[in-house]
This record gives structure tokens, C-alpha cells and sequence, in this order.
């Protein structure tokens, strides 16, 4: 039979490695490189949806975070430091995002002209 010090060293054992086994360890720089792709992804989309011509002040100023953040991380920057220029973009965008309906009404018939002149190769 196991002596009382043992089971509870066993016991202790075990539920330090279920801790360990179970308890998520993302990869931080993994996972603001995914953020980060995420956010370029979802700039280019609204790119796709005329947003840099409906609200181009805030579209600038996420590309402007983005190109912060992408610098960032390459140099080693803090993930913190990240995350942050990261939430500036998703802020600025979501406005833009905002002024979608209203400038598409408004912008109608040049962005239609824009992308009639672009699909034929005119400047």
C-alpha cells in the first residue's frame, strides 16, 4: 500500500500537470501576427468597398496604425504596444464602416465611373 505522503505527492502531481496540459499557452507573437493579418485582411476588404474614398481620413489613419503595428513587430516591439496600434484600427475602421450606406448613396455614380474606369486600364 502507498504511504499518505505519497498519494498526495502522486495526487499533487497529477493535478499540476492537468494544470499544465490544460491550461491554454498561446503563442504571443503568434497570435499578433495573426491579429495583424486579420487587420490587413479586413483593410483591404473595405479598400474593395470604396471606404478609402467614402471616409478617407479614417482610412488613412488605419492604414497609418497598421503600418505602425506591422513595423512594431518586426522590430521586436511590445505586444502590448501592438494590441494598441491594433484597436486604433479596428476603431478607425469601424467609423468608416459607419459612413458606408451614406457614402455609396452619396458617391454612387463616380465610384461606378471609377471602377468602369479601372476595369478598362484608363488613369
Amino acid at each position: 500500500m502507498r504511504t499518505r505522503a505519497a498519494t498526495i505527492g502522486l495526487a499533487a502531481g497529477l493535478l499540476l500537470s492537468a494544470f499544465w496540459m490544460g491550461t491554454p499557452r498561446p503563442a504571443a507573437a503568434q497570435t499578433v501576427e495573426s491579429q495583424v493579418a486579420a487587420a490587413a485582411d479586413r483593410l483591404d476588404q473595405d479598400r474593395s468597398q470604396h471606404l478609402d474614398l467614402i471616409a478617407p481620413r479614417y482610412f488613412q489613419r488605419a492604414v497609418q496604425r497598421l503600418t505602425d503595428a506591422r513595423r512594431m513587430l518586426q522590430q521586436g516591439g511590445k505586444i502590448g504596444d501592438i494590441q494598441k496600434r491594433l484597436a486604433d484600427v479596428d476603431q478607425a475602421l469601424t467609423q468608416a464602416e459607419k459612413l458606408r450606406d451614406v457614402g455609396n448613396l452619396l458617391l454612387m455614380e463616380p465610384l461606378a465611373a471609377r471602377s468602369d474606369a479601372l476595369a478598362a486600364n484608363v488613369p
